[in-house]
């Protein structure tokens, strides 16, 4: 933890901490809040950091400002400290969802490569221990040049039936949308033979949905 004296130290602060959450006075000791929240807001590094204010009913006109300057909730004071437990709970279960579908490739609804290569990490040093592993990727081949022609809506038909068949054939949470035109999967305790068979005849099935 660490004390800061000025409006200027505490953005720094912010900005070197990264919080998940900023919950501030409208009115800081010897500072202005909603000059902090401009600070805030106005940078690239610290802008999208999700900010509550506290602040009396009765300053209506700063309430309203900070909400014009990107403020997401707003808390009333006297504090009470169940209503500021509820509203960061929440807060917390809508960036969890925020956070989730971030992580979802919108059209196929598999995760995309940030997220895939996470689990892929510590799949990789659980199988070290444990048995086989085998990544793959699945590559669409003249993708590009199919949705410059095709147009977007057939493209995306394309691709909801590929996933639809991937996901017959594999787990989904072994599955991700890897690029535009790649798939990824895992394979726990396969034999390559084995693997190589399956593979085969899950990209003939692709070749007949193309």
């Amino acid at each position: 933890a660490s004390v800061v004296s000025d409006g200027a130290e505490l953005f720094k602060a912010i900005a070197d901490y990264g919080p998940d959450l900023l919950i501030m006075n409208v009115q800081i000791q010897g500072y202005n809040g909603l000059d902090l929240l401009k600070m805030v807001r106005g940078n690239f590094q610290t802008r999208t950091i999700p900010i509550m204010i506290m602040s009396s009913p009765e300053n209506e006109d700063n309430i309203v400002s900070a909400y014009a300057l990107g403020l997401e909730e707003y808390i009333a004071k006297p504090l009470s400290c169940r209503i500021l437990q509820a509203k960061v709970s929440n807060f917390a279960k809508k960036q969890s969802m925020i956070d989730y579908v971030r992580r979802r490739d919108p059209l196929t609804g598999l995760v995309g490569k940030r997220a895939f290569s996470s689990l892929l990490t510590s799949t990789i040093s659980n199988q070290k221990k444990n048995g086989h592993l085998i990544f793959a990727l699945l590559q669409l081949k003249n993708f590009k040049e199919t949705c410059e022609s095709a147009g977007f809506s057939y493209v995306s038909k394309i691709l909801t039936r590929i996933t639809s068949l991937l996901t017959t054939v594999f787990r989904k949470k072994d599955l991700a949308k890897w690029d535009e035109n790649e798939f990824a999967l895992l394979l726990e305790n396969t034999s390559l033979t084995h693997a190589q068979f399956m593979l085969g005849q899950v990209m003939d099935s692709v070749r007949k949905i193309i």
